[in-house]
This record gives C-alpha cells, structure tokens and sequence, in this order.
C-alpha cells in the first residue's frame, strides 16, 4: 500500500476528527469513558483548528487519496533546558495500523521538529495503551516522567 503524508488542510477536517475517536483507547479503567471521549474530540478540535498557528504543525496521512491518520506537534520550552516538539496526538485508522503509516507520520513530526530547533520529541500515552508504548519504544522513545494515580 502507498501512502504519502502533507501538511493538513482545511476540506480534511472531518476525516481527521474521525480518526481522533482512536485517541480514547489506553485510557485507565477509572476514567469515565464519556468524559474521556468528550476530552479527544476537544483536543482534536483544538488541534484541528490551531493546525495553521505558529510554532504547530498537523500532518495528515494518505492511501489512495483518503486521510487515513494524522499527527500534530507544537514546540514549546522544555521546563529544563531547551526546546521540546510535543507531539499532541498522533492516530491511524485501525484499518490501516501496523502498515509503517505511524512510522511515516513519526518521521514527518521529527523532521518538523528538526527543522524548528527542538532537541527533543515528547509526548504522553496512557499506560493502558501497551500497542503505542510498544511502537514509541521501537523509534527510540524513552521513560522520563511517570504519573502516578491513587483511585479514592
């Protein structure tokens, strides 16, 4: 399968807010999945909205001329030292996972994050979510802040 990524654009808007829905899996057992479902589709939104903005970038992915996966990143200064590219979201169709489409988004946001100075890709997934650790680990991706949670 062929696929190409680019810069979003506006007409993908509503493939990309459909792939967002993939953003809820790897959520803790705890959360409530309606309010973890209401908080995707605002960051999504978020993102979608700011793609253009300085400092941010959203790429989407294509096969055979269908959005099939997107990815956004914004740099920001790292609390430390540096500047960081925080990869926001970053979701492929199901239909389309294990096909190197992340791997192809990934590399996009890096070469992005290259080119905007940052020394360093961050971003969060849930520790649920074993699939995304697995393949963020494949391309280098390392532990360097663990939260913690107490259900009460």
């Amino acid at each position: 399968m062929e696929f190409s990524v680019r810069p979003f654009q506006e007409p993908d808007r509503e493939r990309v807010l459909a792939v967002a829905g993939r953003l809820t899996e790897g959520f803790a057992p705890w959360r409530d999945p309606q309010k973890v479902q209401a908080t995707i589709e605002q960051w999504a939104q978020s993102a979608v909205d700011k793609a253009g903005e300085d400092d941010r970038c959203m790429f989407v992915i294509e096969a055979e001329g269908v959005v099939v996966g997107f990815g956004s990143a914004i740099v920001q200064d790292h609390y430390i030292d540096g500047r960081d590219a925080y990869i926001g979201e970053l979701a492929i169709d199901a239909d389309y996972e294990g096909r190197r489409a992340g791997q192809m988004l990934l590399g996009a946001l890096r070469e992005w994050a290259l080119e905007h100075g940052c020394g360093q890709i961050t971003l969060q997934t849930g520790a649920a979510n074993q699939r995304a650790r697995d393949f963020y680990e494949r391309f280098g991706f390392q532990y360097e802040d663990v939260t913690m949670t107490l259900v009460l």
